[in-house]
């Protein structure tokens, strides 16, 4: 890893900014040493991310998916983390000090997802 990587808040479909400008260094249990940084969130930001969860809860954006369009849309989430296995390989035992071997043979048994879900 390079650089210190710094993470925003993540929810209603986009990254938003911390209401406070403070941050939480992050020390790879490895290591000892930085990894990055994250929000130090405050109740007004945690308020908006629970607001946005319970939106998309009662509009119907989750309850009104049947299981099929549910299943392709995870899918494509599964097959977005399949394609970054490398990466996880590589930051895993930086920013939560599993070992690399322990953490490729738990990726390795990713589900076959086609065979759960394929109709045809």
């Amino acid at each position: 890893m390079d650089s210190p990587l710094h993470f925003e808040l993540f929810y209603d479909g986009t990254f938003q900014a911390s209401r406070t400008d403070r941050r939480i260094t992050v020390l790879s249990p490895a290591t000892g040493g930085v990894v990055g940084s994250v929000p130090d969130v405050d109740e007004a930001d945690v308020a908006g991310a629970v607001q946005s969860a319970r939106a998309a809860i009662e509009d119907g954006r989750r309850a009104g998916l049947d299981p099929f369009d549910r299943a392709q849309i995870l899918n494509l989430v599964a097959d977005a983390l399949a394609d970054r296995i490398a990466e996880f390989v590589e930051l895993g035992p930086v920013v939560i000090g599993r070992p690399v071997r322990d953490l490729t043979a738990q990726l390795a048994c990713l589900p076959d997802r086609q065979s759960q879900t394929d109709h045809g």
